[in-house]
């Protein structure tokens, strides 16, 4: 009964005051976040060596990820989106996330 007391003048005080508070609340604070996935892959050379240290950005974010020393990456993106793909000395790609594990070949590079 307590509760119900409460709550009624809760309303009322908040009636009183304009609009209700439950109703006021703010919410320009709040951003709409895309659903993402682990996009995970493997960068090569033409010859099939791992590079090490690759670049590898979600395009048009300022998320990304190096690729390790076996030239693997792993890193969230929205699917559907581009991953940017860059290494010293090679040709950069971009690559749609679908499907994962992704292998992505660079070309260029001294022995390409």
């Amino acid at each position: 009964m307590l509760m119900k007391k409460q709550f009624a003048l809760f309303v009322a005080l908040s009636l009183a005051m304009g609009t209700p508070a439950f109703l006021s609340m703010p919410t320009s604070g709040f951003t709409a976040i895309a659903q993402t996935q682990k996009a995970t892959g493997i960068v090569t050379d033409s010859n099939g060596e791992p590079l090490i240290g690759a670049s590898v950005m979600v395009k048009g974010t300022t998320r990304g990820t190096t690729t390790d020393i076996d030239g693997k990456f792993s890193v969230n993106a929205a699917p559907g989106s581009s991953l940017v793909i860059s290494y010293v000395g090679h040709v950069t790609k971009d690559v749609k996330v679908g499907n994962t594990p992704l292998t992505v070949i660079l070309t260029g590079g001294v022995n390409s």
